[in-house]
């Protein structure tokens, strides 16, 4: 094919018919085309950004800007995939890239970024930062992780605490031995009697944990288990002999109505202490208590007794029911 070189001043018609669009210097960078098209523009080239450049913060790139002579990439983790892709997680991965020309995200593989440079050295320091900001949010997520399931456990047991399901009392030391029985023996008989899950025994604590699935049950194994000491005050010395009665026998009935495991009375101190399950050791002490309630009742009650009768002898008095003019034999005189 010949070639003619065209007019520089009248380039070539769009339609290729030679038509001339019009007399002017050609358009910059539009190489002229031999075969009457209109030349095709030429992509400016964007420049190149400094060693360093700023990125484009909170804003994932997927393809760099420019081609770098030394690249880098990272395997995310999958744990970091969805926060390295979020605002916050772009900002601090491009900001911990110093130095370097871009940081890119692969849209096809999430799990992938990239970092490229002018110089090996650049871009090996941005690398060790950007490790350092992804192993620090792992550590970070795995508190995080943890301390969801912690709290997600704590709201578990608050609620089958609310609903009965669990339930824990303290026991005074010297009576963990009566709580547990001899190798367990209470324990055992608790869990025979009552359809629960466990009893946990925390002896460093002096604690006692209950956990079922029936709030009935639990309530049940606590009143088996639970030993309390009550106390009753009883300072006056013949209260006491009243509340042990001939022989003991005021006490062992006592202790045989509540199902106290013993009742003691302690004369140096002048108090009564009871010690038994949480429920018998409650009804003992209204035992205890009523007897000694009834024993001032019963002196109250004397001294009203005492003060009638001697109002009746007042009154007898005053009104000659016991004088002597008020014998007078039968047709006799007062006077003789």
């Amino acid at each position: 094919l010949g070639y003619t070189q065209p007019n520089t001043h009248q380039p070539m018609a769009a339609n290729g018919r030679g038509r001339p669009r019009g007399g002017g210097a050609p358009k910059p960078n539009l190489p002229a085309n031999p075969f009457g098209t209109e030349p095709e523009p030429v992509p400016a080239q964007a420049p190149a950004p400094k060693s360093g450049a700023k990125k484009r913060g909170g804003r994932a790139n997927a393809a760099p800007a420019r081609t770098y002579a030394e690249s880098r990439d990272f395997s995310l983790p999958s744990t970091l995939v969805q926060w390295a892709h979020s605002p916050e997680g772009i900002e601090l991965i491009q900001g911990a890239a110093v130095g370097i020309g871009e940081v890119t995200f692969d849209d096809a593989r999430r799990d992938r970024i990239v970092l490229h440079g002018d110089l090996p050295e650049e871009v090996d320091r941005a690398a060790l930062l950007v490790e350092s900001v992804l192993e620090r949010r792992i550590k970070l997520q795995q508190r995080l992780a943890i301390k969801d399931k912690l709290d997600q456990e704590r709201g578990k047991v608050q609620d089958e605490l609310d609903r009965g399901l669990r339930v824990e009392f303290k026991v005074d030391p010297k009576f963990m031995g009566m709580v547990v029985g001899a190798k367990g023996s209470r324990i055992r008989m608790v869990q025979e009697r009552c359809r629960i899950d466990r009893v946990v025994v925390d002896r460093e604590a002096c604690v006692v944990r209950i956990v079922g699935s029936d709030p009935v049950e639990v309530r049940k194994a606590r009143n088996l288990l639970e030993v309390k000491e009550e106390i009753v005050a009883a300072p006056d010395d013949r209260a006491r002999r009243v509340l042990i009665g001939k022989g003991g026998k005021n006490i062992q009935d006592v202790q045989k109505r509540s199902g106290a495991v013993s009742i003691d009375v302690d004369h140096d101190e002048g108090v009564v202490r009871i010690l038994g399950t949480a429920s018998a050791a409650a009804a003992a002490k209204v035992l205890v208590e009523s007897l000694v309630s009834h024993l001032d009742e019963m002196d109250a009650a004397t001294d009203e007794l005492e003060n009638l009768r001697w109002e009746i002898e007042r009154l007898d008095t005053a009104w000659g029911e016991d004088n002597f003019y008020s014998r007078v034999p039968a047709g006799g005189s007062p006077f003789g």
